[in-house]
């Protein structure tokens, strides 16, 4: 059925929310040892670990919660009161006297923002199934975009102004998101409303095993991804004494702007094979080139290793989430996608963790070690997800 001018509408809309939060969501990630250290006078390297994890840890929750209530309450009305009152834990954030209130208010708004995760499975349900590999490219355009903005807007302001005007910023884009809502279910369309609750049919067989395996991937993904994050910045002022955080933050986020480039040419991923031989050669360039940043004698070198890597997360991530939505029936979606989340707060979880850990006791190149490794082992996860036991579930209409 082809769209019609509400459901473009509609979608322009929903994609402009999702700037908006990813946005939000990433402006203070690659600076958070700087903000501790700055604000609090806080330099103990397992508080940035420590702080991710209980934040994701309130997310963990919280999301699965949203995913219940949006059965019964539409997203963007959803969105109107969680995104508001983000933003005002946003503000008071700011204000904080101290690290334990920071962590408090932090951990509350974060508990709110988690409900932008649905966006997802709701643009798949506005643009409809055959609109799958699309939306999933626009997604993975829309999400690095929001990282590249945003380490280059927190880098610039911690180069010249006091951090908490960062964490204001990201409490005016919450409020933001709520106008949009607002805005988007004045919109007549059936999105906009609750859909009717349906009777599911049987479950088909081997359900179990792909959700299974790619669960699987994508916590071995994120727990990759996740290692490097926290201290990347930190790695650098040590790796190349005399550069600024402006400078950090651009290469922060190479990988994001390699991601921004290629995702136009992604949108006709539409065979397993091709993903599965996607993924493969993905795992394999993102070990290489970890290893490669770790061993670059200068500026440039790392350069070149940093657009490898962003090429090679991008195709990563849009190959696990298209398994995702292709091997899921509409009646289980967003149920599935509740168990992928799941798996990838885990993984966000427990990878700051283990980073701040190996920091604190090794050294600052350890988690790149550990990342290279992980990178390593999604090629036999892969391979185990598309072994020929798995074919006939996987290649059944």
């Amino acid at each position: 059925m082809p769209a019609t001018r509400a459901d473009l509408r509609i979608r322009r809309w929903l994609l402009g929310i999702a700037v908006l939060s990813y946005l939000a969501d990433s402006m203070l990630v690659p600076f958070y040892p700087q903000y501790f250290q700055q604000v609090y006078g806080l330099a103990w390297p397992l508080a940035t670990g420590l702080y991710v994890a209980v934040c994701r840890l309130g997310v963990l929750g919280s999301f699965q919660l949203w995913a219940k209530l949006a059965l019964r309450v539409p997203v963007l009305r959803l969105l109107t009161y969680t995104q508001g009152a983000a933003g005002v834990l946003c503000l008071a954030c700011a204000a904080a006297p101290n690290v334990a209130s920071f962590v408090v208010l932090s951990v509350l708004a974060d508990l709110c923002k988690s409900s932008y995760l649905l966006l997802y499975p709701h643009l798949i349900r506005v643009a409809g199934r055959e609109q799958e590999a699309s939306i999933i490219a626009s997604m993975g355009f829309i999400v690095n975009l929001g990282i590249v903005l945003a380490a280059l807007a927190g880098g610039a302001l911690f180069d010249g102004l006091n951090p908490r005007y960062i964490v204001v910023g990201v409490g005016l884009l919450d409020f933001a998101q709520l106008f949009i809502s607002r805005h988007v279910l004045r919109i007549p369309h059936p999105s906009n409303e609750v859909p009717a609750p349906a009777e599911a049919p049987a479950p088909a067989a081997g359900n179990g095993r792909r959700l299974v395996g790619v669960a699987a991937l994508m916590f071995l993904f994120y727990f990759t991804f996740m290692l490097l994050r926290p201290f990347y910045t930190r790695y650098l002022a040590g790796a190349f004494p005399g550069i600024s955080l402006k400078a950090s933050g651009l290469l922060f986020v190479i990988p994001s702007i390699m991601a921004v480039g290629i995702a136009p040419f992604t949108r006709r991923l539409t065979a397993d094979h091709t993903i599965r031989n996607l993924l493969l050669g993905a795992a394999l360039v993102l070990g290489l080139t970890t290893l490669g940043q770790l061993a670059s004698p200068s500026l440039g070198w790392l350069v070149a290793a940093r657009v490898g890597y962003g090429a090679a997360l991008f195709l990563l991530e849009i190959g696990i989430d298209y398994l995702l939505f292709r091997w899921s029936a509409a009646h289980d979606m967003l149920g599935n996608y509740r168990v992928i989340n799941l798996m990838q707060n885990l993984a966000i979880i427990l990878a700051p963790l283990l980073a701040s850990y190996a920091v604190d006791t090794a050294s600052l190149t350890t988690p790149f070690l550990l990342a290279t490794a992980g990178a390593l082992t999604l090629v036999p996860v892969t391979l185990f997800c598309f072994r020929s036991a798995f074919r006939p579930a996987l290649y059944a209409a």
